[in-house]
């Protein structure tokens, strides 16, 4: 007969600690008779100090022993990051050769792939890769290509794609529904079924690859339950719940509805119709290709190739856009990139004081267009759209075009749905209170830096005294660098903070603090 055992049937088992090769050579010497066929062995192994990327399923016992088994053995394949690639391959080599000296056969499989052409075309449409990067021309709003450019993270695909027919089944349009930074995937699922899946019966298993947005996505879908056969099968722990198996294999015999499962454990599976929930990976391939027809696939926009809204092999929903980059004019989902937030003011600085500022220090420039930014009903800066020669000049702090006190920086158009929470490179403050002080004195006090303010009839709140080493060269002693963080009234931040104020201290600098320093 033949019997299914998945990988959670061998490791209980076998109740050793140990990797997943390990508990599957165990279990095969326990049964010496037997045929095996292991089908997606993962042999891509997590990236660590001293550990090869390849870590294959060492075979050569069936030589040291009297065996009749039959045993075949696809692996799994994935994508792994360009770095490690060229040791992957070398790897993979020395096995197969290692392979066929203990009699293994390697074949060249000429059947064509289950997927539909359309799901191939869209996962060779997502991300951008290599040394050549397509790009757009903020000014013509054409697409360029980059050369010399290298992705932080190149992945590469561990198996070569094969010389098959070209499938010659369309398949459905593939659906790229790009989200905000900051937005969960598993708030977009619920859109998707009802837009896509109009029919009930229509069966739609949604992968989920971030395991900790599984039971939001689930929690979403709940009012699926009175209108849709609905299935859910989590994988996370060690025990899965019987009443969850059960619903799986009806739903596996007669697929009707939704089923929400982890994406690797779909691995080896298909379906008609997948909705993949990404997470902050590029390394989809595996999930996506379990579609055998329609694909539907959500992340981060920031991930997805910028020109994707511009390839005739998907279609682009951008319901999950801010309002600008859902404009079909637009080549690129990045926008025109001329946009400046002023996320650093002084207490009291007017709309107009700005305004003023600008026509000062840039007299040709036009303000395209000036906008006040809240988060949650917090003012957190202003927005000026300017051009693109303008726009250089206001971001550059080494152009120092901004007064004291006063800072600007790119406009992102997630840069309101991350205010809060996230790191000072994305806080505001308009009203300021510190300023860090440095000097070269390791001598210079607390009490020594509050006179020096009070002198000026200002009001001191508070001063701390900060301490950090470092080295400047390779070869130097580690140095100490002090500075003072001078807390004084809002009112009084102009004038501490302009560096006419410290004229009378030799040697003495200052600079702006943001919100989580």
């Amino acid at each position: 007969g033949v019997e299914v055992i998945g990988v959670k049937d061998i490791m209980q088992t076998d109740l050793v600690k140990s990797d997943l090769n390990e508990h599957l050579l165990n279990f095969m010497k326990k049964h010496p008779n037997d045929h095996f066929f292991i089908d997606e062995l993962p042999v891509n192994g997590k990236i660590k100090k001293g550990v090869p990327p390849f870590q294959p399923l060492d075979l050569s016992y069936l030589q040291e022993c009297e065996s009749n088994s039959i045993v075949w053995v696809t692996l799994r394949p994935s994508e792994i990051e360009g770095s490690k690639f060229e040791t992957y391959i070398k790897d993979l080599t020395i096995y197969k050769e290692k392979m066929k000296s203990e009699g293994f056969l390697i074949p060249n499989l000429t059947h064509n792939m289950r997927n539909a052409s359309s799901v191939v075309k869209a996962m060779d449409s997502l991300y951008t890769a290599g040394k050549e990067r397509k790009n757009v021309n903020i000014k013509t709003q054409e697409i360029e290509t980059n050369k010399g450019f290298k992705h932080k993270e190149i992945l590469k695909f561990t198996v070569s794609k094969a010389p098959l027919p070209v499938n010659t089944v369309p398949g459905n349009m593939p659906i790229i529904i790009p989200i905000m930074s900051g937005m969960c995937g598993s708030d977009v699922v619920k859109y998707a079924i009802e837009e896509y899946f109009k029919d009930p019966n229509e069966p739609v298993v949604v992968l989920v690859i971030k395991k900790r947005e599984f039971s939001k996505v689930v929690t979403n879908c709940e009012t699926f339950k009175e209108k849709r056969n609905m299935c859910v099968y989590h994988t996370r722990g060690e025990i899965v719940k019987e009443d969850q198996e059960n619903d799986l294999r009806e739903f596996l015999s007669n697929p009707a509805g939704i089923l929400i499962t982890d994406a690797d454990a779909f691995a080896g599976m298909q379906a008609r119709n997948i909705i993949v929930v990404g997470d902050t990976s590029r390394a989809v391939r595996n999930y996506v290709m379990r579609t055998i027809s329609f694909i539907i696939f959500i992340q981060d926009k920031g991930l997805i190739d910028n020109l994707i809204n511009k390839n005739i092999n998907v279609n682009v929903d951008k319901k999950f856009l801010v309002d600008k980059l859902q404009d079909d004019s637009l080549v690129s989902l990045k926008g025109t990139g001329t946009d400046v937030w002023i996320w650093h003011l002084p207490y009291g600085t007017t709309e107009e004081d700005i305004r003023e500022h600008v026509l000062k220090e840039a007299p040709s420039c036009e303000l395209q267009g000036f906008e006040k930014l809240t988060h949650e009903d917090v003012h957190i800066g202003y927005r000026l759209t300017v051009s693109e020669e303008d726009y250089k000049i206001m971001v550059d702090p080494s152009n120092k075009f901004w007064p004291p006190g006063w800072s600007g920086r790119r406009y992102k158009e997630d840069q309101n749905l991350n205010f809060k929470g996230k790191s000072s490179r994305n806080q505001s403050n308009m009203a300021p209170q510190e300023i860090e002080v440095f000097f070269s004195s390791e001598n210079t006090t607390e009490d020594y830096v509050s006179n020096y303010v009070k002198s000026s009839g200002i009001q001191v709140i508070g001063v701390q005294k900060k301490v950090k080493t470092g080295k400047k060269g390779n070869n130097s002693e580690p140095n100490k660098f002090i500075s003072f963080i001078v807390m004084v009234p809002r009112a009084d931040y102009k004038t501490v903070i302009n560096p006419d104020f410290w004229k009378g201290a030799n040697g003495w600098q200052v600079r702006i603090v943001s919100k989580n320093k």
